[in-house]
């Protein structure tokens, strides 16, 4: 029998990447990459400003952001009544699930809406910020809309919509004049900066190393997890073993999922947090070999990603 293989050149599945927490559960980043393009064989002898968020009266807005990110929130409500010159403002930070993290010297900036300053301060066990108007010349009138910038807080480690806030405003000796609940915020996946794919040897038919290589915004735990998915088209099978190139320590095991197409690679914690490729500029490259590179279209069946299904390898992050 005579079998004919394509010529063409063609652009296959692409390759995503994913970094847990230490549960395995929580995605902490997420990206799509680009697929490689394998090659026709040769001749022998050719040649990442801070995000923030906005609160209001009835809603935390429709602003998102990422896991462990610093950032100013943006407190903004229309008041129904006079805000006197001396009121204190509280502004309650979600008191379950996941949660922020408010630097002790925190500092908050009036954007608009009132005369004068604010001070900033924390109580409730970090749970809470303590406006309190400062150097006004007047108490502001009813249905002033106002706009307050708190510095210096860190999103929650995990993704998700946190729970809501509360803001409180009193007079200088505790008496209530009104109280809001906003929402709470989105928390997602962030993307990344960077991510590609490359074969060597690039050829049709072969058997590569496959190299991904990413620049994450978030750091990755010790204890943290990789998830790469791959497309069927590459020949990945439980022999495949993984092994980390640049900018990561520690041990990791290599689990194949060919079912779903997925390889899980969980840190021991023997190693350091990786930090985020914007604090140091590192990019993070990871191999997988052996791995069949597809011809353009399948003429037989082969060692698709499909055959690892309950596949398991442990590598040693060097």
């Amino acid at each position: 029998a005579t079998e004919t293989f394509p010529t063409g050149e063609e652009t296959f599945g692409n390759v995503s990447v994913a970094i847990l927490d230490g549960t395995g559960s929580t995605v902490l980043q997420e990206t799509g990459s680009g697929g490689i393009t394998p090659q026709p064989a040769a001749l022998s002898g050719a040649t990442s400003h801070s995000a923030s968020v906005g609160t209001t009266a009835t809603s935390a807005g429709s602003s998102s952001t990422t896991p462990n990110t610093q950032l100013s929130l943006f407190v903004s409500v229309r008041t129904q009544l006079p805000i006197p010159k001396d009121a204190v403002i509280d502004v309650d930070f979600p008191s379950s699930g996941a949660t922020f993290t408010i630097a002790s010297n925190l500092s908050a900036t009036v954007v608009s809406g009132l005369a004068g300053g604010v001070s900033a301060t924390l109580q409730n066990g970090g749970k809470r910020v303590r406006l309190s108007r400062v150097e006004a010349p007047s108490e502001s009138p009813a249905s002033t809309y106002w706009i307050i910038r708190i510095d210096d807080i860190t999103t929650p480690s995990s993704t998700g919509t946190t729970g809501t806030f509360n803001v409180t405003i009193r007079t200088a000796d505790a008496r209530l004049i009104e109280s809001r609940t906003a929402p709470g915020i989105s928390v997602l996946p962030a993307p990344m900066t960077f991510t590609a794919v490359a074969a060597e040897p690039n050829v049709q038919g072969s058997s590569a190393k496959l190299t991904i290589s990413f620049a994450p915004l978030v750091s990755i735990p010790a204890n943290g997890t990789i998830r790469i998915t791959y497309p069927s088209t590459l020949g990945i099978t439980s022999q495949t073993t993984a092994k980390a190139e640049d900018s990561i320590d520690g041990r990791f095991a290599a689990a194949i999922n060919g079912a779903d197409q997925t390889i899980i690679l969980t840190r021991d914690g023997s190693g350091t947090s990786a930090p985020a490729s914007a604090s140091c500029g590192a990019r993070i490259s990871i191999s997988l070999q052996p791995v069949s590179v597809p011809f353009a279209t399948a003429t037989t069946g082969g060692s698709g990603g499909g055959g690892g299904g309950g596949g398991s390898a442990a590598s040693t992050l060097t």
